[in-house]
């Protein structure tokens, strides 16, 4: 009898194992650890008087409605980044680019791990240097573009997944796309219909870590309808090439130089 305990015991242990094993090791897609993005709090690293910390809390106060949001300092970001509770948007400098980063916080070694930290996405804002002005007309609609990012990867892990460069240039057809660095500008701060800007990202110095990002963003909606990024070794890539805007108008974009 009770060897027969015995094995049935280790029968249900065998049957049990991989469901244990499971739960130990299963995975979670970005869509996934995402599903509370909209109601957790977003913390917004974005604390003193310099111009673009005042500019990073002027458009979010404006601008931001897909998560409750508190305004933080980075004492506050260091405090609290491995807490799984919440989301930080704050900004980053790299290479000579400042970036804003959308974050979920975490401990790295946590066992459950759909309770690890990752980066949501980060998208280019400004040249640290700030050498063109455009930089700062661009904060707004960058934290426009991170929302909708951040809606379409609850959405989808293959946007999650593929970062912005899955905007591709799909939505052009009849738009006008300004490619102009000042009248790409002027768009933007006066919220044109129909129109197109293209933001070029680029840092001052040219090195083998450099990279520059090109970006065409809709100016009265900010949905962004392309990114790229690639190895900056030319000044000439601060402008986009005829072959971007051959594509371009190949995509049935309207466009102006």
């Amino acid at each position: 009898m009770k060897k027969h305990l015995t094995l049935i015991m280790a029968a249900a242990l065998m049957l049990l194992s991989p469901a244990i094993c499971s739960a130990q090791m299963r995975l979670y897609t970005k869509k996934a650890r995402m599903d509370d993005f909209t109601t957790k709090t977003t913390k917004v690293v974005a604390s003193g008087q310099d111009m673009i910390a005042l500019a990073i809390q002027e458009e979010i106060r404006s601008r931001w409605h897909v998560s409750p949001y508190e305004f933080c300092s980075m004492a506050d970001y260091e405090r609290l980044k491995e807490d799984n509770n919440y989301y930080f948007l704050l900004l980053e400098k790299e290479d000579g680019i400042i970036f804003l980063n959308l974050s979920k916080g975490g401990k790295e070694k946590d066992p459950d791990k759909k309770k690890t930290p990752f980066e949501v996405v980060r998208i280019p804002v400004i040249p640290e240097d700030n050498a063109s002005g455009v930089g700062f007309t661009f904060i707004g609609p960058a934290v426009d573009v991170i929302q909708q990012f951040a809606l379409d990867a609850m959405e989808s892990d293959r946007v999650g997944y593929t970062g912005l460069k899955a905007y591709k240039g799909g939505k052009l057809r009849g738009k006008t796309v300004i490619l102009d660095p000042e009248k790409a500008e002027e768009a933007l701060a006066a919220s044109a219909m129909d129109t197109v800007a293209g933001v070029v990202i680029a840092p001052s110095i040219v090195s083998f870590r450099s990279n520059c990002y090109k970006m065409l963003v809709t100016t009265d909606t900010h949905e962004l309808v392309y990114y790229i990024s690639e190895r900056y070794s030319n000044p000439s890539q601060k402008t986009f090439s005829e072959k971007e805007a051959n594509f371009f108008s190949k995509k049935h974009g309207n466009v102006v130089r």
